[in-house]
């Protein structure tokens, strides 16, 4: 904006010093002439613009990270609690329906045990990267508080959501950690919740999808539940038997 207003101003000086004065030598002409007084009266106003412009570029820019720094998780730089909220009120403004998908590393307290809480944070920051590649442009993801995850994805239905908490069920286990000496696998369990039109308030589904998680965790881990029952394939995409259906009071 300010170097629009300097281009503006120069052009408009040199239109009105062509076109409209009379040409002189006599500097006493120039320095009682209106066109000087304009002269001083623009340069004073396009002065004071860049000061202004530069601390408003300088305050924006240190609102913006500090903005990002509070909605953003530092461990795995998904969003956090608060940033997941923001991005879903956002995002159905445009869309009123869509699915939640809650993951919980299964045996986390062992992991960090066995191999340390340095090791822990690589477990918790691999299943960030699988969340980014599986979820990507379907939705928006956070690190919800400790080993838990939360994905929101607007517009998809209970099945093409359990697709993709399938999908990331099977990219995790898949991870290979031999870069830091470690051989075994792991593995994430999944509540998939729908998140309809007249839910006012996330609360409730936030609910329903921790509800899932837990009956896939009481049903042995490394499974995806919705609400209402288990939908389930291991790994290697051969089916696996439903270990009870869990039906969940709404």
């Amino acid at each position: 904006m300010t170097s629009c207003i300097v281009v503006l101003d120069s052009v408009s000086r040199a239109t009105y010093f062509t076109f409209f004065t009379g040409l002189s030598n006599d500097f006493a002409d120039f320095a009682d002439s209106a066109y000087n007084l304009a002269v001083h009266l623009t340069t004073i106003t396009v002065c004071m613009f860049f000061p202004v412009s530069a601390l408003a570029a300088i305050g924006h820019t240190a609102l913006e990270r500090y903005r990002r720094a509070a909605e953003t998780d530092e461990l795995t730089g998904l969003l956090n609690r608060r940033g997941l909220r923001q991005a879903i009120e956002q995002q159905r403004g445009s869309t009123r329906h869509g699915a939640l998908i809650v993951c919980d590393i299964d045996h986390f307290k062992r992991i960090n045990d066995g191999y340390g809480h340095s090791f822990g944070d690589e477990v918790i920051r691999g299943l960030a990267e699988d969340m980014r590649q599986v979820v990507g442009p379907h939705g928006c993801t956070a690190r919800y508080g400790g080993e838990e995850f939360v994905a929101f994805l607007p517009g998809l239905d209970l099945v093409e959501a359990r697709d993709l908490a399938q999908a990331l069920r099977g990219a995790f286990f898949e991870r290979a950690w031999v870069a830091f000496d470690v051989t075994e696998h792991f593995t994430v369990s999944c509540g998939v919740a729908a998140v309809g039109a007249d839910d006012t308030r996330l609360e409730a589904a936030f609910e329903r999808g921790d509800r899932a998680l837990y009956a896939a965790k009481a049903a042995g881990r490394n499974r995806v539940f919705v609400e209402g029952g288990e939908i389930n394939r291991d790994v290697g995409g051969h089916l696996q038997p439903v270990l009870g259906s869990v039906r969940f009071a709404e």
